[in-house]
C-alpha cells in the first residue's frame, strides 16, 4: 500500500476515534435524561396459551412509562421501585383498558419480581444515540 493511502487510512481511523470519544462524553453529561421502561402486557388463558397484548392508543405491543432523571438518580433502588410501581399501574391500566382480568395477566407477578425495576434504563431515543434530555419532552423533567 502507499505511503499516501496509508497516511489517509490512518487519518480517517484516528478521527473515527475522536468521533467516538465525543459521543461518549456525551453520555457521561450530569444531564437529566428520559428513561423508560417499556412494559409487555400478557394475558393467560386456561388451555396454557398467552396473548400479547396491543396498546390501542400507540399500536405498539407494549406500553411504557417514562420519567427524567438523572445518570446515578437512576441506579438508587427507591427510584428503582418507584418506576416498577408505575409500570404496574400502566400494566393495570391496559388490562382494565382491553376489558381483560387483572388476575389473568403478568401484571402482579412482573410487580413482585421487580421485573421492571430491573429492565428500567431504557431511554427514550434511537438505540444507538445519547437519550434525549428531559427538555425535549415539554420543557421540563416529568412523567409520560
Amino acid at each position: 500500500m502507499p505511503m499516501i493511502a496509508r497516511t489517509c487510512t490512518t487519518l480517517i481511523l484516528a478521527l473515527g476515534l475522536l468521533a467516538c470519544a465525543d459521543r461518549q462524553a456525551d453520555i457521561d453529561e450530569d444531564v437529566p435524561r428520559i428513561r423508560c421502561s417499556y412494559i409487555a402486557v400478557y394475558i393467560y388463558h386456561d388451555d396454557g396459551s398467552r396473548t400479547r397484548l396491543v396498546d390501542p392508543r400507540t399500536g405498539d405491543s407494549h406500553t411504557k412509562v417514562c420519567t427524567c432523571a438523572g445518570p446515578d438518580e437512576w441506579l438508587e433502588p427507591d427510584y428503582r421501585d418507584m418506576i416498577n410501581d408505575m409500570a404496574y399501574e400502566e400494566c393495570l391500566s391496559l388490562v382494565d383498558l382491553l376489558g381483560y382480568d387483572a388476575a389473568n395477566s403478568n401484571c402482579e407477578s412482573d410487580w413482585l419480581d421487580k421485573h421492571w425495576a430491573k429492565a428500567f434504563g431504557l431511554a427514550e431515543h434511537d438505540f444507538a444515540g445519547t437519550p434525549a434530555p428531559c427538555e425535549e419532552i415539554g420543557g421540563g423533567c416529568g412523567v409520560q
